[in-house]
Parts: C-alpha cells; sequence; structure tokens
C-alpha cells in the first residue's frame, strides 16, 4: 500500500530546511508487521528525522483535519522509538516499525540543523495482514 497517490516512488515530499512536513495518513488495520522504504533527494546536505504520529481520528477535511497539516489529534505514542533518528544520505532504507494500537497513522518528517532546502522524501508504506500484502 502506497502512502497515498502524492507519496509514491515518482513523487517527493518536501522537508526543506528545519521544516516540518507530514505524509499521507494511513489506516493501521490489522497488520502484523510494517515497513517503511525511504528515499531522500537533495543536492546538498540530508538531515531528517522521522517518527511515526498516531491517532484514532481519519484526516478527511471534514472534520476539519487536513492531510499535510499539523493535528493535535496526531501524536507520536509514549516510548514510540523514531523510524529514523537521522537520516543523512540518498541511499535507499527500509525500516521496520511496531505502531501502538490506534487505528491511523503518519509520518512527521523534521528537517534538522544543515538539512538542504531542496531535500525530498520518496516514502514507500509496507505492511502484511493475515491473508495479503501491500507493498511496492
Amino acid at each position: 500500500m502506497y502512502l497515498g497517490k502524492s507519496y509514491g516512488l515518482n513523487t517527493a515530499l518536501a522537508v526543506a530546511s528545519q521544516g516540518t512536513a507530514y505524509s499521507n495518513s494511513f489506516n493501521v488495520g490489522y497488520a502484523t508487521s510494517f515497513g517503511l522504504a525511504i528515499l531522500a533527494k537533495s543536492s546538498g546536505v540530508v538531515a531528517v528525522r522521522i517518527v511515526l504520529e498516531q491517532s484514532f481520528n481519519k484526516l478527511n477535511g471534514t472534520t476539519g483535519l487536513i492531510e499535510g497539516q499539523s493535528s493535535i489529534y496526531y501524536v507520536v505514542p509514549d516510548l514510540q522509538p523514531d523510524v529514523i533518528t537521522l537520516l543523512s544520505d540518498t541511499n535507499w532504507h527500509i525500516r521496520g516499525f511496531a505502531p501502538t494500537e490506534s487505528i491511523h497513522a503518519r509520518f512527521k518528517c523534521i528537517g534538522q540543523a544543515g538539512n538542504d532546502p531542496s531535500t525530498t522524501l520518496n516514502l514507500i508504506l509496507m505492511k502484511t495482514e493475515p491473508g495479503r500484502s501491500y507493498g511496492a
């Protein structure tokens, strides 16, 4: 399952300088394992932290919760480790992660000191549910 139409292999999520960007949200469902494939592109230094935010609310606009924007309903669960503490290269990475029990989740990508304004991320969500799997 891709992270929405905007965040597949051929498009990018801009994480400029020390800004914050949010992936599209996704349903956690009955998945038993999760992975995130990440590729950064930049004309300079890459320095990005990626954390998993979770919620009981769906981002759909009708509730005032809009994809790509900060939301008080999406938080990093207590004691949840970073998906990546410091992404600092332009190689493909695949990281496993284990969401806390919730319905919806998304990735919060935070530019760190020195991150180039041109930095973008390609994110691909992979998950396995009983009887089926999704991915690239």
